[in-house]
């Protein structure tokens, strides 16, 4: 099939250099191995909770406002990704790539602005829109050129990827902690200087992103052969396709539990550090600690997830049990913080909780709704983190600061019981879901 006019245009003379000066074989292992690296680097915007105590206190911003800019990190990160998703369907990935490369560069030059002159937070707010839209776009880029680079195998070729992005925030942590250019002489973190070496870092792994997603489009006959299902499918068959997907009344109950799960969830990514000083006796000095401990445990929770996949059905369990424990791991969570105690084991329960969701939730789309529309169906499943983590963040900051102005370590227990109750409620409707699914065979893996 031939490629669109677009896709032609981004990938034409790097198709012509590859083809001529290299090996395909090798250059698909190249482009497998940098799309696992960009994962490792993409996910800047999760370590905002290491920057927001330092925007409270020079730019006198409360949990309000940083819940707003978690609002426009979720909107930017989740809202545009159906039409990303096809955009990468009809388009290839190499569209997703270039389009992070001219978000993430203005997205944090602009930040470094604000903090440098005070401006209103109104454009933090955009900068990190265009941040969060450039993430998905990087982070979705590299995710679909591995999965249909290497379609016979799912679950390394989806499973790696989404874990190397839940390492990635572990690593630009440790990176922010570590090296004392970020940090003024009296020990504060200079968010300028932040936001400008991530600006300049973003362009250069963009134009890496760019060259590596090339391989989809090289290698488009042989997935073809390999899956019996074209790259680039005809404007109807992908309606066909996704038209039956949205016609599924299951995938709309798997959807809502979803939302239920995951809104919460990022609420805690955006506000671990607001948690962090109210349960943790160390206060602020523990932010960093507990953002790598959720970085880790959700890490963990990626391999684990992924490698456990091909295994399951021997011993008689769907991927979909294993998603209901790793609900229920934020069930615990959530109950601990209610406590006021065990920051620890909450960032823990957080991190495994998010990362294996993450990682198994897409191999739940591909099973029962295939390869072919994966990018559109991704895409709308994350309206999911979109719409909950704006929801629920601004609750919780409404909580936060009407019940947390005298320091209290069970200030908390009114918003997370709730978000307890929703995480219960996702688990039973998942539930459910997995019975329709078995009664119809669904499972295409």
């Amino acid at each position: 099939m031939t490629v669109s006019s677009i896709e032609n245009a981004l990938t034409h003379h790097i198709r012509q250099i590859v083809e001529t000066h290299f090996d395909k074989n090798h250059f698909k292992v190249f482009s497998f191995v940098f799309s696992l690296i960009t994962c490792l680097c993409a996910a800047s915007v999760l370590i905002i909770s290491i920057f927001t105590p330092w925007l409270i206190q020079y730019l006198n911003y409360n949990q309000f406002v940083i819940n707003i800019i978690g609002a426009f990190i979720a909107i930017g990160m989740y809202l545009p990704l159906p039409y990303l998703g096809y955009l990468a369907d009809v388009h290839g990935p190499v569209i997703l790539a270039v389009l992070s490369l001219f978000m993430f560069f203005p997205g944090y030059m602009v930040a470094s602005l604000v903090v440098r002159d005070n401006l209103h937070y109104i454009y933090l707010c955009i900068s990190y829109g265009l941040i969060g839209c450039a993430t998905s776009c990087l982070y979705f880029s590299s995710l679909l050129t591995c999965a249909k680079v290497f379609p016979n195998h799912k679950s390394l070729s989806i499973t790696a990827p989404v874990a190397c992005y839940g390492l990635s925030s572990l690593l630009l942590s440790g990176l922010l902690d570590s090296v004392n250019w970020f940090y003024y002489e009296n020990g504060d973190l200079n968010l300028y200087r932040c936001f400008r070496f991530f600006a300049f870092f973003y362009f250069v792994l963009g134009v890496i992103n760019w060259v590596s997603s090339v391989i989809v489009t090289i290698e488009r006959d042989l997935i073809f052969e390999e899956e019996q299902i074209p790259l680039i499918e005809p404007d109807d068959i992908h309606k066909r396709d996704f038209s039956v997907f949205l016609k599924d009344h299951s995938m709309y109950l798997f959807l809502f539990a979803f939302f239920l799960i995951v809104g919460p969830l990022e609420t805690c990514i955006t506000n671990i550090g607001s948690i962090t000083t109210v349960i943790d006796p160390n206060g602020r000095k523990a932010i960093p600690l507990q953002v790598s401990l959720h970085a880790i445990f959700s890490t963990t929770s990626r391999i684990l997830v992924g490698g456990s996949l091909d295994y399951l059905p021997k011993i008689g369990v769907t991927p979909v049990h294993l998603m209901i424990v790793l609900v229920l791991s934020g069930t615990l969570a959530f109950t601990l913080i209610t406590q006021g105690s065990h920051m620890d084991l909450i960032s823990i329960f957080l991190g495994f909780s998010y990362g294996g969701l993450f990682a198994i939730t897409p191999n739940i789309l591909v099973s029962i709704w295939g390869i072919g529309i994966f990018g559109s169906s991704w895409g709308l499943f994350m309206l999911a983190p979109a719409a909950g983590s704006t929801l629920f963040g601004l609750l919780y900051a409404l909580n936060f600061d009407t019940m947390c102005k005298v320091e209290s370590r069970f200030c908390l227990w009114k918003v997370f019981s709730a978000l307890a109750l929703c995480t219960v409620t996702s688990a039973i409707i998942i539930f459910f879901c997995n019975k329709v699914w078995a009664k119809r065979n669904a499972f295409k893996c």
